[in-house]
């Protein structure tokens, strides 16, 4: 009796589940035995026969639930070869180097030159590393080795088509297991060949993150470095020429590869003169109107190492060396390393190296909070570019991104004491960093209040930088893998309410910087971030980057950078700033020898008088030194 009612109950659920009655209650046959009957039922369909007699017997059965499943076949049928035909277009991006491009490289590489070389010490700088100079030797090889690459990528495909297609395996399951071996057998083939793909942000940076009509400035990063005697312009030629050049970023450009499978560093030899320019200016105003022009627009020639270094002379104050860096380079902790060989302390002597940047992480404890934590942000980060849009402001008005206006102008803000700032956050019990945010913030709320007609309880978000943690490289490997982009956006409020004090201010900001320190939010936001560069079509991820800036009020970045004096080529660096022109108001802050320095770049088309928003910044970190008794 109980066989019967297990063969009942198994013959039940085969009707409503649409198994194979046979596949599931024969006690004669085996699992091999009914694998064809598998294929017929699951991969190539019933025929119009066998819908009719199912059809039947369903209306036999009498189940509700039964004769509605029928009413889905051909959705489970049309789902069936969407995934097929994802699998497909997964396939065309994610295979590699096709054979076509294989043979094109390879032709490019015959072709090289082989005498023309320069005088100076670049050349063995450059070929350290430089696959060029490698493959060029074994043209032949080379393109043995990609052709058989591309056999192997086709010859997975092919299995995974099979296992869908013969055996019966599901089509997802078919995607995912060879999506997976393509991509182990892709990575392990980089590696031996040494190819220097882009990673996916580098490859957005470098090419565009932003649809055209957002009107996004260009994604270049410029550290400037001021000085009351700079430094002399043979003296920059000659430090540059021996340190920089190694690094493989700063002698290399981006190159797109052939059926648009994505990008890659193509080496280059540096001709130093053509990245370096000097200007000399009378006053003050002539100088900040020279680094207004320099900073806020393109690179001089993109068919080169994407940077460039400009040496202003000030006759009536304050001279500049305004670096100029394409930010699909790398990130500020990279610019930091490269740019480290650049100076020396005030006798002469090598900085020492920084120590490793590691940020503080609680030990991971397994408990059901944790994955309610994960699951919270997880639904978080992919639902942010679609979350309500800050208050309208003069800011960040209520419009599309690029229709207000594409010219910007920068507004310098006051230095203040880092000791200041310390003593602050001692007695709070806070971070610098949340000092930092809610004197902005108490500025921010001012500054609205004062220009716009009336104050009203605002709901306003900045997005921050996160930096991540990198690994010390050595040797070979220190010209190449330690330059990169290891970052990623956090999502932060501004408490601009009417009715909060600057204490409560500075709590409700420590609060939330808290939290997302002890969320994973930040590591799914770059999981999602990578993911959407490297498997979502251009123009979607440039419209997600649009909508996820174009719903915040500003971006805002707080660097700490060396305490001790610095100098180059002998001439004392007497401050630092760094200016980054982005699609929404950009604020940049820079600690250096004890102070904290930054800017503001906004559109100057829809910002009235952006320097007192500078100005109220600095009153507000006075003003929170008052209100916990720092003075």
């Amino acid at each position: 009796s109980l066989s019967l009612s297990i063969t009942s109950f198994l013959r039940n659920i085969g009707t409503g589940m649409r198994f194979p009655k046979k596949f599931l209650i024969s006690p004669k046959r085996r699992w091999f035995d009914n694998l064809q009957h598998f294929r017929k039922e699951y991969v190539f369909g019933r025929t119009p026969g066998e819908l009719v007699r199912e059809s039947k017997l369903r209306q036999a059965a009498g189940s509700r639930i039964v004769r509605l499943s029928a009413r889905f076949i051909w959705i489970r049928r049309l789902a069936k070869a969407m995934a097929l035909g994802t699998v497909g277009l997964g396939y065309y991006k994610g295979v590699g180097l096709t054979l076509a491009e294989d043979v094109a490289y390879a032709k490019e590489l015959s072709d090289l030159p082989t005498t023309a070389a320069p005088s100076n010490a670049i050349r063995s700088t450059n070929e350290r590393g430089t696959k060029a100079a490698v493959d060029a030797s074994y043209p032949i090889s080379n393109i043995v080795l990609r052709i058989g690459k591309a056999i192997v990528h086709v010859a997975i495909f092919a299995g995974g088509a099979a296992m869908c297609l013969i055996v019966g395996v599901p089509p997802l399951t078919s995607a995912a297991l060879t999506t997976l071996l393509n991509g182990i057998f892709h990575h392990l083939v980089v590696r031996l060949l040494r190819d220097p793909y882009m990673q996916p942000l580098d490859e957005a940076l470098a090419i565009g993150a932003f649809p055209d009509w957002a009107k996004c400035p260009p994604s270049i990063v410029s550290p400037i470095l001021f000085f009351d005697q700079p430094p002399e312009m043979s003296d920059m030629k000659r430090i540059i020429e021996q340190h920089l050049p190694r690094y493989d970023r700063f002698s290399s450009v981006p190159k797109p590869l052939s059926l648009g499978i994505g990008w890659t560093w193509e080496k280059r030899i540096v001709n130093i003169d053509d990245h370096l320019y000097e200007r000399t200016v009378a006053n003050d105003v002539d100088f900040r109107k020279a680094v207004a022009d320099i900073t806020l627009g393109p690179l001089n020639n993109n068919e080169i190492p994407r940077w460039e270094m400009h040496l202003v002379h000030n006759k009536g104050g304050r001279s500049a060396l305004i670096s100029r860096i394409d930010h699909c380079i790398g990130d500020g902790l990279s610019f930091a390393t490269a740019f480290q060989g650049l100076t020396t302390d005030l006798d002469g002597k090598p900085i020492p190296p920084p120590p490793p940047f590691r940020r503080k992480e609680s030990a991971f404890v397994p408990s059901l909070s944790r994955l309610l934590d994960l699951v919270s942000a997880t639904a978080s980060v992919v639902t942010l570019p679609l979350a309500p849009r800050d208050t309208p402001s003069i800011l960040r008005p209520d419009a599309p991104l690029g229709s207000t206006g594409t010219e910007r102008t920068i507004a310098t803000l006051p230095e203040v004491p880092l000791d200041l700032v310390k003593r602050i956050k001692n007695e709070a019990g806070v971070s610098v960093n949340d000092v930092l945010l809610a004197a902005f913030a108490g500025a921010t709320k001012r500054y609205l209040d004062t220009v716009e007609s009336k104050s009203k309880d605002r709901h306003m978000r900045a997005l921050m930088p996160v930096a991540f943690p990198r690994k010390r490289h050595t040797g070979d490997e220190e010209w190449s893998a330690g330059i990169a982009n290891q970052w990623s956006f956090a999502s932060l409020p501004l408490f601009v309410g009417k009715d909060l004090s600057r204490t409560e201010r500075l709590q409700k900001t420590y609060e939330a910087t808290t939290k997302l320190k002890n969320s994973p939010a930040v590591f799914i936001q770059k999981m999602v971030q990578d993911s959407l560069y490297n498997l979502a079509p251009l123009w979607i991820s440039r419209h997600i980057c649009a909508d996820l800036m174009g719903a915040h009020s500003l971006c805002i970045s707080n660097v700490p950078g060396p305490q001790q004096p610095l100098a180059v080529a002998g001439k004392e660096v007497v401050a630092v700033e760094v200016v980054f022109p982005n699609v929404i108001p950009q604020v940049s802050l820079f600690s250096y020898r004890g102070r904290v320095s930054g800017n503001i770049v906004v559109d100057a088309s829809t910002v009235p008088r952006p320097e007192l928003l500078a100005e109220l910044f600095g009153e507000e970190v006075h003003r929170l030194a008052i209100a916990y008794n720092c003075k």
